[in-house]
């Protein structure tokens, strides 16, 4: 291929051929026969938010033809790369969408922020964004901490502390639905205090302490 121009975009992913050849690490003149189709799949994938790439090679005359389906974006996200915040989104399989001042990106489906965003806590939080209408109020946050334990806020219930058992996350979600229907409105109020869901079976509502002040000492 003689340049740029020997790349063939298609599908709805807004990207231009640019993008493609420096993900890719394309230079140009770049023999056809030394560029592997499977590679560069892989190369599109990992560095460019897409949730498919094909390519295929043609010979008449000599191109790749790419065909790429863009990720939709459902949440806004952060996570830290080598000691920085770094902010993305994330698609409703809760895989990762970074950000580029060279792409058109659409806005997030929901208004949910997932902060701490890991690959090893990804099941869990496609399921939490995925089950998000069950909620009675907005689930606005899901939070991943270092620990690995994970923490909700709704925007009638507040924090939410689910702990880092993954095996429980069903349970804990129906917890959530049933607590929200069977306990007095004035209990789950947000900044009043958390339920703690750790354990689903003895979930545990911890209000705030509230001070008590002291007598005024009578004057003299």
């Amino acid at each position: 291929m003689d340049s740029i121009d020997n790349i063939v975009i298609s599908g709805d992913s807004g990207l231009r051929a640019e993008q493609v050849a420096q993900a890719g690490q394309l230079s140009f003149p770049q023999p056809l026969f030394q560029l592997s189709p499977a590679e560069l799949e892989r190369q599109l994938l990992r560095d460019l938010p897409v949730k498919s790439a094909t390519v295929e090679r043609r010979l008449h005359p000599a191109r790749i033809e790419v065909h790429l389906l863009r990720q939709t974006p459902v949440a806004r996200a952060t996570r830290q790369q080598a000691g920085l915040r770094e902010r993305g989104m994330v698609d409703a399989d809760a895989r990762w969408i970074p950000l580029s001042a060279n792409s058109t990106m659409p806005m997030p489906l929901s208004a949910i922020t997932v902060h701490g965003w890991r690959l090893s806590q990804r099941p869990a939080i496609a399921q939490l964004l995925q089950d998000r209408n069950r909620f009675q109020g907005k689930l606005q946050t899901i939070t991943v901490h270092p620990d690995g334990a994970i923490s909700l806020r709704t925007s009638n219930t507040g924090r939410i502390d689910l702990g880092q058992d993954r095996g429980r996350l069903n349970e804990q979600i129906d917890a959530i639905i049933q607590l929200r229907r069977t306990l007095p409105p004035d209990l789950l109020k947000p900044n009043q205090g958390y339920l703690d869901l750790t354990n689903p079976d003895r979930p545990e509502l911890q209000l705030p302490v509230t001070s008590v002040p002291a007598e005024e000492a009578p004057i003299p």
